[in-house]
């Protein structure tokens, strides 16, 4: 599995809360959710650290194969909620919390996880397949429970062509600025890299910064993209 990934904050003035590490035969992408400034939130330690002491708690795991996605998934927050817990409320509702999407290779099938807004693309022979989360609701925080509410599911590698991981910062190309289909978001992936694609989503940004164009919470958004090739 050949990986090329970008990830970009939406404005330069504000951390990145989106999360991706990609290593042989794996992807973990987060997508922190953004609280409006003043929120109280009970922790002391806030999205930005959130996402990226669960994204190297996934890693750790996810990497012995024999883990099945959810129980490693399961097992990284519970070893971050307990990281913080003496200090943080993590009862508290608007406690950091995140989205997952995992890619993985495992014994000649490629596994696939979602949970959370972000977009898992799989091209097959017989066509594509886009794996979504239409709830939209369901969202890590620190219950261990909440990768049991993820989609899961796997796919044959030999039938792989290609796959996409994309936040909703990305995933904007097609479900909020409509330039082309999932296809034509695969395509553009593939000629011009996950950072070309998050280009033409900032351009369309840049061109309508108040929204009238195009309503949206985020005039610009974190954005990551990933593109795996088989």
């Amino acid at each position: 599995m050949e990986i090329e990934l970008a990830t970009e904050a939406g404005s330069s003035s504000v951390v990145n809360e989106d999360f991706v590490v990609a290593v042989p035969g794996l992807v973990v992408v987060l997508d922190g959710v953004t609280r409006p400034p003043g929120t109280q939130t009970g922790c002391v330690h806030g999205t930005p650290w959130f996402v990226r002491q669960l994204g190297a708690a996934m890693l750790r795991r996810l990497v012995e194969p024999e883990t099945p996605l959810v129980d490693a998934a399961a097992e990284a927050i519970e070893e971050v909620a307990a990281r913080h817990a003496d200090a943080c409320d993590l009862t508290h509702p608007a406690t950091p919390s995140t989205t997952l999407a995992l890619l993985r290779e495992r014994d000649g099938r490629v596994e696939y996880l979602l949970l959370g807004d972000s977009v898992i693309l799989l091209e097959r022979g017989s066509g594509l397949d886009v794996v979504t989360e239409v709830r939209n609701t369901a969202i890590v925080q620190a219950d261990p429970a909440a990768p049991d509410r993820a989609i899961t599911g796997s796919v044959p590698r030999g039938d792989l062509r290609r796959a996409a991981v994309l936040t909703d910062g990305a995933s904007r190309f097609v479900d909020l600025f409509e330039f082309g289909d999932w296809r034509a978001c695969l395509d553009l992936l593939d000629r011009d890299g996950p950072g070309g694609l998050i280009r033409h989503v900032r351009e369309a940004e840049r061109s309508d910064p108040t929204g009238r164009r195009w309503p949206r919470a985020k005039p610009c958004d974190d954005a990551t993209a990933v593109l795996c090739r088989f």
